[in-house]
């Protein structure tokens, strides 16, 4: 690979331009108004602001993520180490390794752009930063040839090798002449000489310069890795340099806004500088992180996705440390991917994410502290676990645990009045209080029950069997009309029956909580008072709620989704925040269709999936495997049971669906919201639960490899872009404290 090229005096303690002095020339860096020398002794300066005047307001609490996506050249070898002589894109497919298949698709740049760019789009609730390693910029800045690097079994070029032609090659070369099937033969190239399908003879010329307009290098010192796309950007952004075209270069290398107004492309090319990357993406958060106002609140992290180990003199395990403390009171862990990656290279990469703080092994169950895949599937899943596992939802613990303002909202049950289900005098009366862990709400009783007596002549239920004064004559019982009061009035041995209380206790019966225009529309409605444990209590009202994106009218104002949020660029339309439609070949992730400028969910109809699959937005993906257990049944009107609480949710799987309440029971509380959601008891709502080599240099070539990750199990993760979170519905109860 070529190693860098000229673009004047940089930061490195060299004479770079030949003019007898050293890192010359170069701009003050403007640290919260004073400027200081951008570069000392050949390392670039960096200042961190003063939080005190730079904190900005900020309008979200996302997750923050800052994605290095490996741009070496070893990235175009295919996962067995063969070269495709591209990237799969519209300009430089490459040839196909594994006939029959699709030219250009076999590069581990093509499977990891089509991994990232199906995350970026199914997790709009989550912020991203896009970088590559250190390329510099220009028209045709590589211009490289398979005669020097792939028929010298180097490492990598996008030369078409189908159309190079004689003369042959130098005596050196086997039989004069530049034979694929022979230098790798593990590769199943499709295209071939006459006589021999597993062949292509390249010639030593190429008949014009395949170029590209970037030629990576370790970069200058801490500089090994430069960000494309900002936070917060449109998600068309991002998917720009994933979607195989580039119809629009421009040499712009802004940070956070490469190819400004353009459209370019992510290439491979050059070294692995993980240590330099990681330096860049310190330097990259720490203003970001310091200024920011919801920084408490908000996790920010560092995915670190490479098919190989360091190969420029650099510690990226101590890189990993510094960025993980650069911050004072605020961690930056770094998660680290491992992509196709040779067996004596996983140390090092497992050493960057104990550094870093991170362990893949409390999600895969496996050893090693770096995410490790194989393949399309196994890649996804990773990126996906790691950014599940960092977003935040709502704990019963009196706090405001995903910052929007709300304080335990997602359990609407607590502070209700609640009771033992005890009968008689025994029972027992209380409130819903969180519970210790955080995972939902449990009848906590305050004021218990008696202890069961004998049964005397006192018109009340003295034995607790839901009787009173039976089996003894009580000639003194003077009968009156039936009120509420947990009395038998009227000496029928039975307490607060209907339909005797309601038609003679004037409180019973009648309307509570009522409603307020305008938000006094259906669905919405005002209670009913109901004799509950000798007392009125004001029961079945539903009240006007946040207004979500579920094709529902929440506030109960007439009109639903209007004022509706969505995360991100998404916006809220027929019930489900989309995404606008990005541009090149692949508009939509996989799954969905562009329809009106936005990106839709597919349908099933007509979906036939394999056994163990199901059809989710037109997409088979694998079945449930874990989740929230269901919630028990409520009791009946007349004992007003509470129902039984969900299991926890298991890791990465779908939640279940949550029981169904009684008639006068409570629904069954959702799962454990840490290890997958619950779907709603009430309506049995599903929701899914969340489930988060070789440096270019020199080639590795290792054995075939099979994933570990179930098959399909990457495409789980489309359907949490259209996920519902309906906070009215969920309830934690069913459990009681004494």
């Amino acid at each position: 690979q070529l190693d860098s090229a000229y673009v004047g005096e940089i930061c490195d303690g060299k004479d770079n331009n030949f003019d007898g002095n050293i890192d010359e020339g170069l701009p003050d860096l403007n640290c919260g108004g004073t400027l200081t020398p951008s570069c000392i002794a050949g390392k670039p300066v960096s200042c961190t602001p003063d939080p005190v005047t730079c904190t900005v307001t900020a309008t979200d609490a996302r997750p923050r993520f800052a994605l290095i996506l490996d741009s070496s050249g070893s990235m175009l070898l295919d996962i067995n180490g063969n070269p495709t002589f591209g990237d799969g894109s519209a300009d430089y497919p490459g040839v196909d390794t594994n006939a029959p298949g699709a030219p250009g698709q076999d590069s581990r740049l093509f499977i990891a752009k089509s991994a990232v760019a199906k995350v970026l789009a199914a997790f709009p609730e989550s912020d991203y930063a896009l970088a590559r390693y250190y390329q510099d910029v220009g028209t045709n800045r590589s211009c490289q040839t398979a005669s020097n690097f792939e028929c010298a079994k180097s490492c990598c070029s996008y030369d078409d090798p189908t159309n190079n032609t004689t003369p042959g090659y130098p005596s050196h070369y086997p039989d004069n002449r530049c034979v694929l099937s022979t230098l790798y033969p593990s590769a199943g190239y499709s295209f071939a000489n006459p006589g021999n399908t597993n062949d292509i003879n390249i010639g030593w010329q190429s008949p014009g310069a395949d170029c590209i307009n970037y030629a990576g290098s370790c970069g200058p010192p801490e500089r090994g890795a430069q960000f494309l796309v900002d936070f917060s950007s449109p998600l068309s952004e991002y998917l720009m340099w994933l979607d195989g075209g580039e119809t629009d270069f421009r040499a712009d290398t802004s940070s956070g806004q490469h190819c400004s107004g353009g459209d370019c492309e992510l290439r491979a090319t050059g070294p692995t500088p993980l240590a330099g990357a990681l330096s860049a993406t310190q330097d990259f958060l720490t203003p970001v992180v310091t200024c920011d106002s919801a920084k408490a609140c908000r996790t920010y992290a560092t995915i670190l996705l490479t098919d190989g180990a360091e190969s420029c003199q650099g510690d990226p395990a101590a890189a990993a440390a510094a960025l993980r403390t650069a911050v004072t009171g605020k961690e930056i862990k770094t998660y680290v991917i491992g992509f196709s990656v040779a067996a004596a290279e996983r140390a090092q990469l497992n050493a960057i994410a104990t550094a870093g703080g991170t362990n893949a092994g409390d999600f895969t169950g496996q050893p090693d502290a770096a995410f490790f895949a194989d393949d399309e599937d196994g890649l996804a899943n990773a990126i996906a676990t790691i950014i599940a596992s960092s977003q935040r939802f709502e704990s019963c613990n009196d706090a405001d645990d995903d910052c929007d303002n709300l304080v335990d909202e997602d359990f609407p049950n607590k502070g209700l009045v609640c009771d033992d289900g005890q009968l008689g005098l025994c029972r027992g009366t209380g409130a819903f209080q969180c519970k210790a862990d955080g995972s939902g709400t449990e009848c906590v009783i305050d004021t218990p029950g008696a202890t069961p007596t004998a049964e005397i002549c006192n018109g009340l239920d003295d034995n607790c069997n839901g009787f009173v004064d039976e089996g003894i004559s009580c000639g003194g019982c003077v009968p009156e009309p039936e009120v509420c009061n947990g009395k038998d009035d009227d000496c029928d041995k039975s307490i607060d029956e209907e339909p005797d209380v309601s038609m003679n206790d004037p409180n019973i019966g009648g309307e509570c909580d009522p409603l307020t225009a305008p938000n006094d529309k259906d669905p919405c409605k005002p209670g009913r008072i109901a004799c509950i444990n000798g007392q009125p209590v004001c029961t079945g009202a539903v009240k006007p709620g946040t207004e979500i994106c579920n094709g529902k009218d929440d506030d109960c104002d007439g009109t639903a989704d209007n004022q509706a949020e969505c995360p991100g660029v998404t916006e809220c339309i027929e019930g489900v925040c989309v995404a606008p439609c990005g541009s090149g070949e692949f508009k939509c992730p996989g799954g969905f269709e562009c329809r009106d400028g936005h990106c839709f969910p597919l349908g099933c109809d007509g979906v036939d999936c394999p056994a163990g699959q199901e059809c989710v937005n037109g997409l088979c993906v694998m079945q449930s495997t874990g989740g929230a257990g269901g919630g028990s049944s409520g009791g009946s009107a007349g004992s007003g049971a509470t129902g039984g609480s969900a299991g926890n949710g298991g890791n990465g799987g779908n939640g279940g669906v949550g029981g169904t309440g009684g008639s006068a029971g409570n629904a069954g509380s959702a799962g454990n919201a840490t290890a997958g959601t619950a779907g709603s008891a009430v309506e049995g709502d599903e929701v899914y639960g969340l489930a988060t080599g070789g440096g270019g240099v020199s080639c590795s070539f290792t054995p075939e490899r099979r994933s570990t990750w179930p098959a399909g199990a990457g495409l789980l993760l489309f359907g949490l872009l259209w996920r519902r979170r309906r906070r009215a519905e969920l309830s934690g109860a069913g459990e009681v404290a004494r």
